[in-house]
């Protein structure tokens, strides 16, 4: 190809512009481009600084020179239908090329792709509102790019480094490896990562995540989060919105944030750690772990094959289904607890209100507050019923132990077939009664006022209870 001057290249590509077709040319660096008409401008680079800036007026212009003198470099440009596309000429071969340096001042309302390796890409638009800003995807390798205030469409990255601030757009992300951080994005974020180390910052509209691997941070920001990942690391601080999250092998803390939809998190092998949460929260667990303190919410909690909860300072309903060998400890639930238990073990404390059904489980809990209703069947249970408000109930079916410790005055009333199994029942500082027998008054309101605890107790006929009253 025959090379020409800067300025003979700079008309023509304006007057082939205008036709919408364009041989391509050699411009030789340094060099002066204007940019013409044309709305989309593709720069395909290696090894090179590019700076991209808007403004509202000036001529549309693109600058090349090398970074360093004494070498030489040239690129190759054309124009056709509409779209500027701009090449490195001395790009062919193995050997390294020189680092070239390319400043692109542009007008409102053009789109520009950038693709190549070893590239520093900075762009900054300060067009003023409505005046309408350019759109800019990413295509590199090996890069560092830093974006304010642009509309991004897609980026596409390897081992690289991209940050963005005040952006705005629908955003599609594909990263391999390397970092990105979004700083005050405004639109959908569409997230596909393969460890890669992701930090989403006052976020506003919807994020769509794909993890393998790496890590992502969610601080602040509204809208709501759907996703899935594998063995990667996430965490939420100061997020508003609803969250669902379907994943294996990963770990997730959420701290401080208010859930207005429903989170919902279900997967196998999760570590989750949740503090000072508010809204509906549900999780289903096979394997893995539970922890939480602080919740301001209503819980629905389902783990299995092995998995384990620890939750402390619930503020809400609280809903937990423990099977197959799961585990569960619970202290200071400040409203309902519903429980189903089967071969696992369950223990709380400082409970208000407590329902309870469980079969071949290990139940331990102690300080109830306003009412107990317990159903077991083949299980183990040491129940602490001292200073409980309303009357209790316990149902025991098939071969089984419960211990149970009453204040004293305390009446432990039978009720169906339990009422002939006084050998099955060993009854301790406590009245011992069938159902619809009158107590006498002494026991049933001594003096002083205090009313007696009743227990109403069913059995079954290989079941075995202890009850002892504790003054």
């Amino acid at each position: 190809m025959r090379s020409i001057s800067t300025r003979t290249l700079g008309f023509l590509l304006m007057a082939f512009s205008l036709a919408g077709r364009l041989p391509a040319e050699i411009l030789e660096l340094p060099a002066e481009l204007p940019l013409g008409v044309d709305s989309r401008l593709l720069l395909e680079l290696g090894n090179a600084d590019v700076y991209l800036t808007s403004h509202a007026a000036g001529l549309p212009t693109l600058r090349a020179r090398l970074v360093a003198e004494g070498e030489q470099a040239s690129l190759e440009a054309i124009s056709s239908g509409g779209s500027l596309t701009v090449r490195r000429a001395d790009a062919e071969g193995d050997g390294e090329v020189p680092r070239l340096r390319l400043d692109v001042a542009l007008g409102p309302g053009r789109k520009v792709r950038i693709a190549g390796s070893g590239l520093m890409v900075r762009a900054k638009d300060t067009l003023p509102d409505g005046a309408g800003r350019n759109s800019v995807r990413l295509e590199v390798e090996s890069s560092t790019a830093q974006l304010s205030g642009v509309r991004v469409s897609e980026i596409e990255a390897t081992a690289s480094s991209v940050r963005l601030t005040g952006t705005e757009g629908a955003l599609v992300a594909t990263l391999t490896g390397g970092s990105m951080q979004l700083q005050g994005h405004h639109g959908d974020l569409e997230l596909t990562a393969s460890e890669a180390d992701v930090v989403v910052v006052d976020h506003l509209g919807k994020i769509m995540p794909r993890l393998d691997g790496g890590s992502m941070e969610v601080t602040g920001g509204e809208g709501s989060f759907i996703g899935t990942a594998s063995a990667a690391h996430l965490a939420f601080a100061g997020w508003h919105g609803g969250v669902e999250l379907h994943a294996r092998d990963t770990s997730l803390d959420a701290r401080e944030s208010e859930f207005g939809d429903r989170w919902q998190i279900e997967g196998s092998e999760l570590e989750l750690v949740l503090e000072r949460i508010s809204g509906t929260i549900v999780a289903n667990l096979e394997g893995g772990s539970l922890s939480g303190e602080e919740l301001n919410a209503t819980l629905e909690l389902t783990a299995l094959a092995g998995a384990r909860l620890e939750l402390v300072g619930i503020h809400g309903s609280l809903w937990v289904e423990l099977s197959d060998q799961a585990e569960g400890w619970f202290n200071r639930v400040k409203g309902t607890f519903d429980a189903q238990v089967s071969d696992s073990r369950l223990e709380a404390d400082e409970i208000d209100q407590l329902t309870l059904v469980g079969d071949r489980a290990d139940v331990s809990v102690r300080q109830i507050a306003e009412q107990a209703e317990v159903e077991l069947t083949e299980s183990e249970l040491d129940l602490d019923l001292r200073g409980i408000r309303r009357r209790p109930s316990l149902d025991l079916k098939g071969v089984g132990y419960a211990r149970v410790q009453l204040q004293e005055p305390c009446i432990v009333q039978l009720a169906g077939e339990a009422a002939s199994l006084d050998t099955a029942i060993n009854v301790t500082s406590c009245q011992l009664q069938t159902q619809g027998e009158v107590p006498t008054d002494a026991r049933e309101r001594p003096r002083g006022g205090v009313r007696s605890t009743t227990l109403t107790v069913k059995m079954s006929p290989e079941a075995v209870l202890e009850v002892e009253g504790v003054p």
